[in-house]
């Protein structure tokens, strides 16, 4: 996968403001002696997953190391993320050409980086599809395959924006949360945000229906269809604490659908 294609360049915005410096070096070896290995991704070159990649850390800092099987540029990699200096630096070996244009987030390491980023900011990044609809956003997440992208289409027909529809990051600003979307692997798109409104937990049905879940219930769905990476005790109860405090606020609901705009008329009619 050419790195060219992925999809952080619209994102650039012209500032001199940053909150984390990244550092891109290209370097003949990775050494990982004195690293402790804390969660194993992908271990198997796989057609549909053609990398493996860890997590490592030692006591200063946390690392990211990934291996590809057949890219084009790059053998391997090692991010090192020090969320107190809220640093990156990627160190890549990569294959013997002349130039080499990366995009810093290119798959898997963008989203890895990017949870990290979002956590130091109490946020999370969940499997979702959000839409908006006249300045108000909507957020749909389910498993694979449960109509994500299905429902965005649906909204998209009645005049809303897709913010995304695989994955969204949900941050919260003084009381009110935003969406946004994230940086592609496999298509360009510009940055895009808008305030949450509602937080729906999709299903397929033979018939539309609105219903409230309790906090509980709530908190779990949403824990269910995060991406997480969380290896220890404190960001897990971090984490938790994140997603109780955005449920409690903003309310979450079950929506079973037939694959018609009907439904989008019932989630307007009840929520506006």
């Amino acid at each position: 996968m050419p790195k060219t294609l992925c999809g952080s360049q619209l994102f650039i915005e012209s500032s001199e403001k940053h909150d984390w410096i990244f550092n891109i070096d290209c370097i003949e070896e990775i050494d990982l002696t004195n690293l402790q290995t804390v969660f194993k991704g992908a271990q198997s070159f796989e057609e549909e997953i053609p990398y493996k990649w860890k997590l490592l850390k030692n006591d200063s800092s946390k690392f990211i190391h990934f291996e590809f099987e057949k890219d084009i540029d790059i053998h391997s990699g090692l991010a090192t993320i020090n969320e107190k200096e809220k640093a990156i630096n990627l160190q890549l070996i990569t294959k013997p050409k002349e130039t080499i244009e990366i995009d810093p987030f290119f798959h898997p390491i963008g989203i890895l980086i990017l949870q990290y980023i979002v956590h130091s900011s109490k946020g999370f990044i969940m499997h979702a599809s959000a839409v908006n609809y006249n300045g108000a956003g909507f957020l749909f997440s389910a498993v694979s395959g449960t109509g994500k992208t299905t429902m965005a289409k649906l909204w998209q027909k009645k005049g809303a924006t897709i913010i995304n529809d695989d994955r969204i990051i949900v941050n919260p600003h003084g009381q009110d949360y935003y969406l946004y979307n994230t940086p592609m692997p496999y298509y360009k798109d510009v940055n895009k945000s808008v305030q949450l409104n509602k937080l729906f937990i999709i299903k397929q049905s033979p018939h539309n229906y609105i219903k409230p879940l309790s906090t509980t219930s709530g908190i779990l769905s949403v824990l269910s269809n995060c991406i997480q990476y969380h290896f220890n005790e404190l960001q897990i109860k971090e984490r938790l604490d994140y997603i109780t405090k955005t449920v409690e606020s903003i309310g979450v609901y079950e929506v079973g659908f037939k694959p018609d705009t009907e439904i989008i008329d019932l989630i307007l009619n009840k929520f506006g």
